[in-house]
């Protein structure tokens, strides 16, 4: 079970990172970070903490659960950075910005579901 909650807390990090570099790279305004995103970084900070206690502190997992948990990591980077590849070469109208977009992304994961910027 240690190789589980190492994989889930390496897993776990590669996200927080990810996140946080999209936070800053992509999604970021000239005149700072809008409200509405600081509070959500306010909520954000204790489920870090309560996931990262979660996988330290159990003491026993469930193998069929905690591979679950493991594949949803997997997916959401995987998802993230097909996402971040889509995007790369024609930036999105970013949140928060008042500009109107010039275009639809239709390519990558928005072929399946609408952009929401």
């Amino acid at each position: 079970m240690l190789v589980l909650k190492s994989c889930a807390l390496i897993l776990l990090t590669t996200c927080l990172i990810s996140f946080i570099w999209a936070g800053l790279a992509l999604f970021t305004r000239p005149n700072g970070m809008p409200n509405a995103v600081r509070i959500l970084v306010v909520f954000w900070i204790p489920l870090i903490v309560l996931q990262v206690s979660t996988i330290v502190l159990t003491q026993e997992t469930n193998l069929i659960l905690g591979l679950m948990g493991l594949t949803i990591y997997i997916s959401s980077l995987v998802l993230f950075w097909w996402a971040v590849k889509t995007t790369k070469d024609k930036p999105l109208s970013v949140c928060y910005s008042d500009d109107l977009p010039n275009h639809i992304i239709t390519t990558g994961p928005y072929q399946f579901i609408r952009n929401p910027f």
